[in-house]
């Protein structure tokens, strides 16, 4: 089975709210293989929307997400914050139905720090256009396992209970201050009709005034400014690998 998602990373937006310009993660890159269709077809593919002293960059060995200490005036965040966020943004799951996204999971390696990548999902939960909410992961929730040339694999399943919520869904997701976690298939049963959406959700970890792709992977915090690098080797999304 290729993909759960009929339209995987089909770069136009079904709602019509076109991407910011946002800067692809160009480097020398190795062939990947046949692992999607489409928009994102390597780790190459994914979008930089990093904030203040941070970057998401790809090349030939994966994806790098990097902090730095640099403090900055704020403006960056939608909120207040000066810290330092790596972001790499997936394009093309706009409109895509929840029920599909059965598992985030990422491959990585520690080259500095001891920061970990988290993933941000934009989910609107009736597919109305009407309100977004922001799902994230939490790796101290999950276990992890070997990924393919040592490094470090999380996979977070719908079902596993390490899924938490950011202002919504209190009655069936715990909020991400919790330190508790739900699970994603509780969120499709209670919303059916739930989608991936691209928004600009305004959330004060976001960039400012910045539309972004619905499923991200991040490193670092709109209140942190610590060093720090990791080397994503792989990122699965839905059942479909990307890679350098």
């Amino acid at each position: 089975m290729r993909t759960p998602f009929p339209l995987l990373f089909a770069l136009s937006a079904c709602h019509g709210a076109a991407l910011p310009d946002d800067k692809p993660l160009t480097g020398d890159t190795a062939d990947s293989g046949d692992t999607a269709d489409s928009g994102a077809s390597s780790l190459a593919d994914l979008l930089d929307l990093s904030v203040n002293d941070a970057s998401a960059s790809a090349d030939a060995a994966g994806l790098h997400l990097i902090t730095g200490t640099e403090v900055r005036a704020t403006g960056g965040f939608n909120g207040t914050g000066t810290g330092n966020k790596s972001i790499a943004g997936v394009p093309g799951l706009d409109g895509e139905p929840l029920a599909a996204l059965t598992v985030l999971a990422w491959e990585a390696t520690s080259v500095l720090g001891t920061s970990s990548p988290y993933f941000n999902v934009i989910i609107d939960p009736e597919c109305l256009g009407q309100r977004e909410v922001i799902v994230v992961t939490d790796a101290s929730l999950g276990s992890p396992s070997e990924g393919q040339g040592g490094s470090t694999r999380y996979a977070f399943a719908s079902g596993d209970p390490v899924w938490q919520a950011v202002g919504g869904l209190d009655d069936v997701l715990p909020s991400h201050l919790s330190g508790a976690g739900g699970t994603l298939d509780d969120v499709v049963a209670a919303y059916p009709d739930g989608c991936l959406a691209d928004r600009d959700t305004g959330d004060g970890g976001m960039p400012a005034a910045t539309q972004t792709p619905a499923v991200m992977v991040l490193m670092g915090d709109s209140q942190s400014n610590s060093t720090a690098e990791q080397l994503v080797s792989a990122l699965e999304v839905g059942g479909v690998r990307l890679v350098p």
